[in-house]
């Protein structure tokens, strides 16, 4: 097991770019990496939620264990290398793909993510 997958907790900045939520990890060497089918959905939701509505760049801390203020997203299943997962918020079922990028911060896909967004300042 690698240093980065025994982490309890990862962060990640995300900035709104071409209509989606994108981060970069120089760690993996990922840069300007999209969240798609759905993801996007649920990122522009929980930063209503935790930071407040717009598309100003914000930071998320995620984490396979819960933690106090953590937005609970389940594991449906495995498809095209990634993930799907579903989390309820605001009153709706939101579902989101994970692409296998996943896997640079978890040996193998949790039954649960749990995520909580923060403003930049914060």
């Amino acid at each position: 097991m690698s240093t980065r997958h025994s982490r309890l907790m990862h962060t990640l900045l995300l900035r709104w770019e071409q209509r989606t939520w994108v981060y970069d990890d120089p760690e993996v060497g990922v840069y300007g990496e999209p969240f798609v089918l759905g993801a996007d959905v649920m990122l522009s939701g929980l930063r209503e939620a935790h930071v407040g509505p717009g598309h100003e760049p914000f930071r998320i801390t995620f984490s396979a264990s819960p933690f106090p203020g953590a937005l609970e997203a389940r594991r449906l299943g495995e498809d095209s290398g990634g993930v799907w997962y579903e989390t309820s918020l605001g009153g709706q079922s939101l579902r989101g793909w994970l692409c296998a990028h996943l896997f640079d911060y978890f040996e193998s896909a949790p039954p649960s993510v749990y995520v909580k967004g923060d403003a930049l300042d914060a």
